[in-house]
């Protein structure tokens, strides 16, 4: 059985548990400081990029400086050879994606749980000045306790990288990514913001936003169409809650909440409204950007000068037309973003300027234009006080009116189908007592449900054809070994069989990869009780057998049924045989008919010394000594079922000295005195 490989001598690897796009993982001990710790080995394909390589321990180090209880820790970064690896937190629990897959859609409360330390987790490793975007269920780990633990900073860039596609390659997952990793454009703190809006979607719905089979045509989803409702696809889903999934869902990044910890804040605003003053922001209310030319006329404006004491000479600033003086709402500065939103803006008065020249936008008051806006207030603000003022002059207009009308026909029409129709439904119904249920904001149009049916151990061409039939849609094909099922047949389905489903919803199917194979490898003259716990720890089933054999000693094993040997493998769980020696088989002396003759004393040779030597040339040598040569290939697992104590210790030490394809020895070994024509074993370095 092949040993457990140690990097340099210190992280034992004991199991993997992980594969990724760049890296796979494995659970691995720390010998020096005695912890079990996550062991990411960077594939082959990206080990053999010198860029690469230099950015990958870049980006490694500057995410072992993130501490952070929502944070996976990185202990180490090294390499041994041509392996390229990172140390981290061990985390024992699953991914967010497997909990999706076993439970979503998921309660508000639980979505604002895991969404707040998500969100907490990247506002500290933007402060650090890293944005991660890779942000998907899979970077996110569960703990058993429940707690949130954000993963995989291998492609995280610093904020103040010049560019974060090198090479030409946009970074990230496409279900996930913002519309600007899309366009291949650099990246945000925003980006991040958006690739957590998309986890929020799927918490609270099962499913995500965006979904195609072809990348590019997924990767113009999120460039190009807008975010379906939440609630299309769960009416339980809070009103507020679906604005800030939304809202972090916006193609423009400036659209989006300004920070991580405003979205955190966000959320924890819906989770306890009475927490402070501020409200959750709906999908429209922008975080300001420079305005934009209007597409309407706007409301009529005056210049008006300023005084001497708080603006430029010459300089005019501009206010809405018929203020009101008796309306003079105190209003408090707003610096930063101590809120998911900025308070509402004073209606009259001074007028209100965005200053976002040196970090989050702040309202201002005191008639200094700064940022962007040049000094002029936004379009749709100047518009709100406007309307605002005329009504409140002129009564409110016709509105008032209007809604009132339609309020008193709305009565009427109930009155009606209480009246009129509803005893006409009922009439041979008994009536029960029903509670009366409050209508949610919208109301969902029923759809067509499928049940998934049974395919297990259909092909999978057979089962794609079934689903198609069904009016679902094959989803991501997933392989598995298995005892019973042939390679190609398939396993299980997800979601499960007679699960209900929307149309054209698409399973995923677990393919079986066939039996589980082990190596087998080739046992001569070891000891039956070790030979048969590294059989069961391969997890085959071991019988014994007894053979006479002339060449190994009574007691140690012959050979195995079936035979093993470097290249060869069995499926796990079937049954090996251990043939055991009873020693050489005793012959009975034939009487000789007739004298015995003398017998020929075969000519005999010293075996030469080959030890170290190249194979071609170790093998001529014993060919010119007379001997006939037979090579076998040993590895380090080989060597230790063949010696043990010191002797085992010298020959690990020569196998670690000597090169592939060097000798490693004979036997019968150097000096011993054998029959020239006799067969020699030379063993050479695997």
């Amino acid at each position: 059985m092949t040993q457990a490989r140690t990097l340099n001598n210190r992280y034992e690897i004991q199991a993997k548990i992980g594969d990724g796009g760049m890296a796979a993982v494995y659970k691995a001990l720390d010998l020096k400081l005695n912890r079990i710790v996550a062991l990411k080995i960077l594939r082959d394909s990206y080990s053999a990029d010198p860029q690469f390589l230099v950015r990958f321990k870049r980006e490694a180090e500057q995410a072992a400086g993130l501490n952070h209880p929502n944070i996976v820790r990185v202990y180490d970064v090294g390499d041994e050879g041509d392996l390229h690896y990172i140390v981290m937190e061990y985390i024992e629990g699953s991914n967010l994606k497997d909990v999706i897959m076993r439970e979503a859609p998921f309660s508000t409360q639980r979505t604002i749980e895991i969404g707040t330390q998500i969100c907490d987790a990247i506002a500290y490793s933007h402060s650090a000045g890293l944005i991660h975007r890779d942000i998907k269920p899979q970077n996110i780990l569960m703990d058993k306790a429940g707690r949130v633990k954000v993963v995989d900073f291998g492609i995280a860039k610093s904020s103040n990288a010049a560019t974060l596609t090198e090479a030409g390659i946009t970074l990230g997952t496409v279900h996930y990514f913002s519309p600007e990793q899309a366009k291949g454009m650099p990246v945000l703190p925003q980006s991040d913001i958006y690739s957590i809006g998309v986890v929020l979607f799927e918490l609270m719905t099962g499913r995500i936003p965006f979904d195609s089979d072809n990348p590019v045509a997924l990767a113009l989803k999120h460039i190009e169409e807008p975010a379906p409702s939440p609630r299309r696809y769960n009416a339980a889903i809070p009103v507020a809650m679906e604005q800030i999934i939304l809202k972090s869902l916006s193609k423009d990044p400036y659209q989006r909440y300004a920070s991580a910890d405003q979205l955190s804040k966000a959320l924890r605003n819906l989770e306890n409204p009475a927490s402070n003053n501020t409200q959750t922001m709906p999908p429209d209310m922008a975080t300001p950007r420079p305005p934009v030319a209007p597409s309407r006329p706007t409301p009529p404006q005056i210049p008006v000068s300023r005084p001497a004491t708080s603006a430029e000479p010459g300089q005019t600033m501009y206010q809405p037309v018929r203020p009101n003086p008796a309306r003079q709402p105190q209003q408090p500065r707003y610096d930063g973003y101590e809120a998911a939103v900025p308070p509402p803006l004073p209606r009259s008065g001074a007028p209100r300027y965005y200053d976002d020249r040196d970090g989050p936008p702040a309202y201002r008051t005191d008639g200094r234009s700064a940022g962007a806006t040049r000094g002029r207030p936004p379009v749709a603000e100047v518009e709100s006080d406007y309307l605002s003022e005329v009504q409140g002059e002129r009564g409110g207009g016709c509105l008032p009116w209007f809604l009132g009308g339609m309020a008193f026909l709305m009565v009427v029409a109930l009155v009606v189908v209480l009246v009129l129709v509803l005893p006409q439904l009922t009439k041979n119904t008994p009536i029960t007592a029903t509670p009366v249920a409050t209508l949610p904001n919208s109301t969902p149009v029923p759809v067509q449900k499928i049940v998934v049916p049974n395919l297990a151990g259909k092909t999978q061409k057979e089962a794609e054809d079934a689903l198609k039939a069904a009016k679902l849609q094959p989803g991501e094909i997933k392989q598995e070994f298995s005892a019973t099922l042939d390679t190609g047949r398939v396993i299980s389905t997800e979601p499960k069989v007679n699960a209900s489903v929307d149309v054209n919803t698409k399973i995923s199917l677990t393919v079986s990869k066939g039996k589980e194979t082990v190596p087998l490898i080739d046992y001569i003259n070891t000891p039956p009780d070790a030979t048969e716990n590294q059989l069961k720890q391969l997890g085959l089933v071991v019988q014994r057998a007894e053979d006479n054999s002339p060449t190994v000693q009574k007691g140690a094993v012959i050979k195995t049924d079936p035979p093993g040997g470097p290249n060869v493998t069995v499926a796990k769980g079937s049954t090996v045989k251990l043939i055991i020696s009873k020693g050489p088989a005793v012959v009975p002396t034939p009487i000789p008919v007739n004298p015995p003759t003398a017998t020929p004393v075969p000519e005999q040779v010293q075996v030469p010394g080959v030890v170290g030597k190249a194979q071609a040339d170790g093998f001529k040598i014993l060919q010119n000594a007379g001997l006939r040569v037979r090579v076998e290939e040993w590895d380090e697992a080989i060597i230790r079922t063949k010696f043990s104590g010191p002797a085992l210790d010298e020959a690990l030490k020569t196998y670690a000295n000597l090169k592939k394809g060097d000798v490693l020895g004979t036997d019968p070994p150097e000096g011993k005195i054998v029959n020239k024509g006799g067969e020699i074993l030379m063993a050479i370095k695997k």
